[in-house]
């Protein structure tokens, strides 16, 4: 069974840090050795909460979520 790494719609990666890059496919294996069919990136550069600067803005962070397991 594959995996299949997407993106939500508005979701911004340029500017990711490399490790992130590398994290993304770590996620998505995992998924994938869960039996997951998706793994979707929800936030990349442009996830913020509650108004306050986050790694996500420095390009150190990424929010994912599967809706298959």
């Amino acid at each position: 069974m594959n995996c299949h790494l997407t993106l939500a719609s508005g979701v911004r990666l340029h500017g990711i840090s490399p490790e992130m890059v590398f994290a993304a496919e770590v996620v998505r294996e995992a998924f994938e050795e869960f039996g997951a069919t998706e793994c979707v990136v929800m936030r990349g550069i442009n996830g913020q909460h509650f108004g306050i600067t986050t790694p996500h803005s420095a390009g150190h962070a990424l929010d994912f979520k599967t809706g298959t397991l």
